[in-house]
C-alpha cells in the first residue's frame, strides 16, 4: 500500500515538474534582454541556435540515458542543467556565457522532454491506471499551456521592473520543480541488452513505419518551429 501511494504521489509531482517547465517567464523577453545588453542580432541568433541544436542533437541520447539510468535521474540532471543555464543568463551579461547557458538549457530540455510523460505512464501503470494515461496527459497539456500564457505575460511585467527578474522567477520555479522530482519514486527499470546504435535504428524504423506517428511528428515539429522562431525574432519589433 505504501508503494502504491508513492506512485500515486508521483502524479502530482510530475504535473508540477511539467507545468513549471523551462523558459516560461523568459520566453517573451529573452531576445530583447540580450539586445539590451548590447549583443548583436547575429550573436542573439547564435545563442538561440545553440538551444535548438542542443535539443535536436540531445534528444536521442537523453532518451537512452533515461531508459538506462532511470527517468528520475534524467529529470534531476535536466533540471540542474537548466538552473545552471538560467544562472548564466541572470548573473552574466555577455555573449559566451549566454551561448553556453542556452546550450545547457537545451540539453536540460532534451532530458526532460518525453521523460516526464514516460514517467507519468509508468507511474500510472504501477497502480493499474495506465488506461487513464491519455486523459491525464491531455489535462496536463491543457494546464501547461495555461501556465505558459500566464508566466510569459508575467515575465513581461517583471522585465519592466528589472530586466533580470524573469530569470530569477524562472530559477525559482526550476528549483521547486527539482525539489519535487527528488521525492519521486522511480518505477522499475526494464533493461534491454541492445546497443545504442541498435536502439537508435529501431526508434527510426518504428517512426518511419508508423504513418500516423510520423505525420503527427512532422506536423508538430513544423508548427512548433514556426511558433518558436516567430516569438523570438518578433521581440525586437515588440520593443520598438
Amino acid at each position: 500500500m505504501a508503494l502504491e501511494n508513492a506512485y500515486k504521489q508521483n502524479i502530482w509531482k510530475i504535473w508540477f515538474s511539467v507545468i513549471t517547465n523551462d523558459n516560461s517567464f523568459t520566453l517573451g523577453i529573452i531576445v530583447i534582454y540580450m539586445l539590451s545588453l548590447n549583443l548583436t542580432l547575429s550573436q542573439v541568433s547564435l545563442v538561440l541556435s545553440a538551444w535548438m541544436m542542443a535539443v535536436a542533437l540531445g534528444s536521442t541520447p537523453a532518451g537512452l540515458f533515461a531508459d538506462k539510468y532511470g527517468f528520475k535521474k534524467a529529470l534531476v540532471l535536466g533540471n540542474i542543467l537548466i538552473i545552471i543555464g538560467l544562472a548564466l543568463f541572470a548573473f552574466r551579461n555577455n555573449f559566451v556565457p549566454f551561448l553556453i547557458g542556452y546550450a545547457l538549457m537545451g540539453l536540460g530540455t532534451s532530458l526532460r522532454q518525453g521523460t516526464n510523460y514516460a514517467l507519468l505512464y509508468e507511474s500510472l501503470k504501477e497502480v493499474g491506471q495506465e488506461h487513464t494515461y491519455k486523459a491525464v496527459a491531455g489535462k496536463l497539456d491543457f494546464f501547461v499551456n495555461i501556465f505558459l500564457v500566464v508566466a510569459t505575460i508575467s515575465g513581461g511585467f517583471l522585465y519592466t521592473i528589472n530586466i533580470r527578474l524573469p530569470f530569477y522567477a524562472e530559477i525559482g520555479t526550476a528549483i521547486l520543480a527539482l525539489l519535487a522530482i527528488l521525492t519521486i519514486k522511480q518505477p522499475p527499470l526494464y533493461v534491454n541488452n541492445l546497443t545504442i546504435l541498435k536502439q537508435i535504428k529501431n526508434s527510426i524504423t518504428e517512426a518511419v513505419h508508423t504513418p500516423s506517428f510520423s505525420k503527427s511528428f512532422l506536423f508538430s515539429a513544423l508548427i512548433g518551429s514556426i511558433a518558436l522562431i516567430t516569438i523570438q525574432y518578433m521581440q525586437p519589433l515588440y520593443k520598438s
